[in-house]
């Protein structure tokens, strides 16, 4: 029943509107950051916006007035494209994929280069809640019409389409010349690149609403059946599952030298072996964490995980599992819907709920660095 409320109370947030005025307006939805160089790209609710990572500086922000954009409504995390200068963002209520030129750098605003529209006969028919994948001269990214969309990067136009039986909540991997793909209709779908053709699927005991991860040679993913699968990625055979346990899998898990993170939505952290699929420690915080997806540091040694019903953000000792004090905690933190993002010298979090849309700590202290808008008494 818990888990029940408050997946009722996340999807409920998810559907409201903002309230109050641009600059301190309440974000409400599943947003989303990835940090290129020196900037912080942000999705919300309001805007695409770009900040200076070191002082949350505002460089730019798409479309330039809040009021613009009342049909748009970003939700999906962006994705960048170094090679062409893309960056590539959807839109939640209008349905939309964009395409921004960036002509240098990300400090200075982008162009909007194409777009891929609903209202087109092969578009969307539904909501885009997760990111895309770039790979090669696509775009992949997956709808909740059950289908994912391969979009080619130079102009927007449909390469192929694969469509599943239910929602598509998560980014697809690839690998090679494989695409691989989970969805809300308990299935794992390997994909061939070029025309999406299927190679093989496998059922699952539950939904799957993570992105699959490669560690030490297999495909790794967890589903709403309290299960965790160990996957061959050239044959689709299961070779090994974890019965035990005891809440729904859906933020994807994060993996590091022969050891990979699980957790669940009742707040359940689970560390395994891959060498061996060893259950190495299980620990559990007084929280939920569900579609925000952790992070390692980079040497792997502690593991940084995001409760979405305290919006607090717990460190954990990857030898054992053992929680580490980390900083001190925002006077309103809101909650964390979304995934951590790190540039390995900051921590970037995206709560929801209050005014502040993005807000960045010292990844070794753990100290509030920034947050974006400015809180009005730190004016």
């Amino acid at each position: 029943m818990r888990r029940w409320l408050l997946l009722l109370g996340l999807i409920l947030t998810a559907l409201l509107t903002l309230t109050g005025c641009s600059g301190g307006a309440r974000q409400e939805s599943w947003p989303g950051l990835i940090v290129v160089d020196d900037v912080v790209v942000a999705a919300d609710v309001n805007q695409l916006r770009g900040l200076d990572a070191a002082t949350g500086k505002l460089l730019w922000a798409w479309p330039e007035t809040t009021k613009s954009n009342a049909a748009i409504g970003f939700y999906a995390t962006p994705a960048y494209d170094a090679d062409r200068g893309l960056l590539l963002a959807a839109g939640f209520k209008d349905r939309t994929v964009y395409a921004f030129r960036v002509d240098g750098s990300l400090r200075e605003p982008p162009t909007l280069a194409w777009t891929f529209p609903a209202d087109k006969e092969d578009g969307a028919k539904g909501q885009y809640v997760a990111g895309g994948t770039i790979a090669g001269d696509l775009f992949l990214i997956g709808n909740g019409d059950g289908t994912l969309y391969a979009l080619r990067l130079d102009d927007g136009s449909l390469a192929w389409s694969f469509h599943t039986d239910d929602r598509i909540w998560n980014a697809p991997l690839v690998r090679d010349d494989t695409v691989y793909l989970t969805s809300l209709d308990h299935h794992l779908y390997a994909l061939a690149l070029d025309d999406g053709s299927p190679k093989w699927q496998v059922e699952t005991a539950g939904a799957v609403a993570m992105a699959p991860v490669y560690a030490d040679g297999s495909l790794w993913i967890g589903d709403f059946g309290y299960r965790i699968y160990r996957i061959d990625p050239q044959s689709g055979e299961v070779t090994w599952t974890f019965t035990e346990g005891k809440d729904w899998f859906w933020a994807t898990p994060v993996a590091h030298e022969g050891m990979i993170y699980f957790t669940d939505v009742s707040g359940n952290v689970w560390a395994f072996a891959t060498a061996t699929n060893e259950l190495r420690w299980h620990t559990a915080v007084n929280g939920a964490i569900f579609r925000g997806r952790g992070l390692l540091t980079p040497d792997g040694a502690k593991l940084f995980e995001p409760d979405y019903v305290h919006g607090l953000v717990y460190l954990f000792d990857t030898r054992n599992g053992q929680q580490i004090a980390w900083g001190t905690p925002p006077a309103n933190p809101g909650r964390l819907p979304g995934d951590l993002a790190s540039d390995d010298e900051r921590l970037y979090t995206m709560p929801i709920l209050i005014p502040q849309h993005v807000q960045t700590f010292d990844l070794e202290r753990g100290e509030l660095i920034w947050e974006y808008p400015v809180p009005e008494e730190a004016k």
